[in-house]
């Protein structure tokens, strides 16, 4: 009996020995090479681009069997910059064999080295990573039938039931991903310096190491992760990171549970990023992320700006239509200057026109409100005080927005500002691309707008009053901002009560349209240092792409008074005015004061130039001589209008806000006025006249 046990011991280990040497043999003398070719073939049948494999392909043996494969390249269409979508230098796989006795298949290495991926699109909007065919029917002739998605499902399950795929070491070196968008130029580089993962055994943590280069900005991440045995059999998943990706630094933890039946994860951390890096200040958040596959709820602990902090909630529902977003804002001090490279610049008051940075033409590009309808909810938000350029300080302000299928309702909005308040709605319809503004002030002061109006050793300061109302009710529609410009319509008013105003040598009218003017006539300013504003009134009504100023620029006070009308295009920016300013104490002599009334503005908001209408004096000229309302001895007081800001604010809801002037002044005033409209129509006849009477005068000034 032991010698037939022997012998068969023998037989079954003779046996075992000649498969072993057989199977040696096989694998020392298979040649990969020899089926390049008809690799290559299936890849271009299938993809219609060229698959080279021009480097040596061999199956190494040892007890952990090598493949290696290099030098392969994968062609790009013809119209692309780059000759190959894909080149490899070299792919190494390393396989264990006694795993897969225990349904495991074990990669001991996978080392992938000198690949690239060229990615492209053409400026006909092709692109190279879609190919021009699909793989080829096997059999002609036979009938395929598409396998339901369950069915699919099982039979992956079938095939798949109790193998495990673990790869203990991953490698990828000097590997780059390149985006070219020939329509646009744009050029994007991933450079790929190191990737590597390692995972010792099942029961170990995962350790995972990259070094990578975008536009040639540092990524490095530093991660470790659970062990694949508590992701597999119970389901659950941590990992700690450190971050330095272009300059900004990271520490994020985190965990996830039920990860095969209902997810659930939560995530914190604290990410901080250096002074000028995104042309951000220094910057730090600390934030927790928690949630489920439907749920998602971020804590802002603290959002930090240089100074500036900001926190609160944001909760997204991802179980609707379009994503249903939900925040809560809160910041006690938040400066935007901050935010920007512009150093600060003095509050300048008045820089009027001069001043204004505006297009010289609006271009017809499109405007699209659509990002509207991309989520829906809502959103409030709390600042206690916020600086904005110019020292600018605005406090307390309230807003709760509203988004429901492309229409944002902003409603209440309320800013504290200049010592008041500025409330009103925004409504925003991405459906018809249309925008409604509506704001009124309450409260507010000259000299609360900019505190060195209320510095009396200030150039500019404020006496008393400086009582301010300003209503605002715009709307407008429209696909391009030309549109926009071309449909605005509504009205803007803004009233200032009776102010004493210290001007100091009156310095600040300079460098702006009332310097320019007052230098034309030439006013002496040192004459007052005093302004006693009675009313100031601005009033402009928008229609036809244009804001006109029916005689709505209105200054009164007792040193001058002042009345502009005209119009300013909202295409262009071209701007036609004419002022009609009464210089009483300021000017010498009664002709500056008869050719002060026309003043033409022309030319642009950024740059206007200033002229005298002499056809317009020559009328008026004529016309108070031959009424006796101008005296050429005398002070000239009956060429201006007696209530400026009432006629300004004419047919408004504010029409009655000033008293009329009553009295034989203003009678006569309104009857010269009635005749020197008569006498306009009448220039034709007597302009050469007028013409040797103006030239008489010219002199003077």
């Amino acid at each position: 009996m032991k010698k037939w046990v022997k012998k068969v011991a023998s037989i079954v280990s003779g046996f075992i020995i000649v498969l072993a040497l057989g199977g040696y043999f096989f694998v020392r003398n298979f040649d990969l090479n020899r089926y390049k070719p008809y690799i290559e073939n299936i890849v271009y049948d299938a993809t219609g681009r060229t698959l080279k494999m021009e480097g040596d392909a061999h199956l190494a043996v040892s007890l952990i069997p090598t493949i290696e494969i290099n030098n392969v390249s994968l062609s790009n269409p013809e119209w692309a910059q780059s000759p190959n979508m894909v080149e490899m230098d070299k792919l190494e796989v390393q396989f264990a064999v006694t795993p897969l006795l225990e349904k495991r298949i074990v990669i001991d290495k996978f080392i992938l080295h000198g690949t690239k991926v060229y990615l492209e699109k053409s400026a006909t909007d092709e692109n190279n990573w879609t190919f021009d065919r699909g793989a080829k029917t096997i059999k002609t002739g036979a009938v395929v039938k598409t396998p339901t998605k369950t069915q699919k499902v099982d039979n992956v399950g079938v095939a798949a039931a109790g193998m495990v795929l673990i790869a203990k070491k991953v490698e990828v070196t000097d590997g780059l991903i390149n985006y070219f968008d020939a329509e646009t130029n744009e050029n994007q580089s991933l450079e790929i310096k190191n990737f590597s993962a390692n995972l010792k055994g099942l029961n170990e943590p995962l350790e995972f190491s990259t070094l990578m280069l975008y536009n040639g900005e540092k990524i490095k991440l530093d991660a470790l992760f659970s062990t694949p045995d508590s992701i597999i059999s119970q389901g659950e998943f941590d990992f700690e990171a450190k971050l330095d990706a272009l300059n900004v630094k990271g520490d994020i933890t985190g965990t996830a549970r039920e990860l095969f039946a209902n997810p659930l994860y939560a995530m914190e951390g604290i990410i901080s990023s250096p002074n000028g890096n995104f042309s951000l200040p220094e910057t730090n958040l600390d934030f927790r992320v928690e949630g489920d596959l439907v749920n998602v709820n971020a804590i802002i602990r603290k959002l930090a700006l240089a100074e500036n902090e900001v926190s609160g909630t944001i909760a997204v529902k991802l179980d609707e239509a379009k994503p249903f977003v939900k925040a809560d804002l809160v910041s006690t001090f938040f400066n935007v200057n901050d935010l920007i490279d512009s150093k600060k610049q003095a509050f300048v008051m008045p820089s009027l026109i001069s001043s204004a940075n505006a297009l010289s033409f609006v271009p017809a590009d499109n405007f699209s409100l659509s990002f509207l309808n991309v989520v829906n909810g809502n959103a409030a938000l709390k600042i206690g005080d916020l600086m904005l350029p110019e020292d600018i300080e605005l406090s307390n302000i309230d807003m709760t927005a509203k988004l429901q299928n492309g229409n944002l309702i902003i409603n209440p909005l309320s800013v504290g500002f200049g010592g008041g308040k500025i409330a009103g709605d925004v409504i925003a319809n991405a459906n018809d691309n249309s925008i409604r503004l509506n704001l009124k002030s309450d409260g507010m002061k000259l000299q609360e707008i900019d505190k060195s109006f209320a510095d009396k050793k200030s150039s500019f300061s404020v006496n008393n009053g400086g009582d301010l109302m300003l209503d605002v009710s715009l709307t407008t529609s429209g696909s391009t901002y030309r549109k926009l410009s071309e449909n605005v319509s509504g009205q803007l008013v803004a009233i200032m009560d009776k102010t004493s105003i210290r001007g100091a040598n009156m310095s600040w009218l300079t460098n702006n349209v009332i310097g320019q003017l007052l230098s034309l006539l030439k006013v002496d300013t040192t004459k007052a240092r005093n302004l006693d504003v009675k009313c100031a009134v601005v009033r402009s009504d928008f229609k036809g792409g244009k804001a006109y100023f029916p005689s709505s620029i209105a200054f009164n006070s007792e040193q001058l008074k002042m009345v502009g009308s005209g119009d300013v295009n909202l295409v262009n920016d071209n701007i036609n005015f004419t002022i009609a300013p009464t210089l009483n104490k300021l000017a010498d002599g009664n002709i500056t004061q008869a050719l002060a009334s026309f003043v033409k503005i022309e030319g642009t908001l950024n740059n206007p130039k200033l002229r005298l209408d002499t056809s317009s004096a020559i009328s008026t000229i004529v016309g108070a001589v031959a009424t006796g309302g101008i005296s050429l001895g005398g002070e000239v007081l009956l060429s201006g209008d007696d209530d400026p800001c009432r006629s300004a604010l004419e047919g408004t809801k504010y029409a009655n806000k000033f008293k009329q002037t009553t009295g034989v002044k203003s009678s006569t005033k309104r009857a010269y006025q009635e005749v020197n409209k008569q006498a306009k129509n009448a220039v034709k006849e007597i302009g050469n006249a007028a013409k040797n009477l103006l030239d008489a005068f010219a002199g003077q000034f």
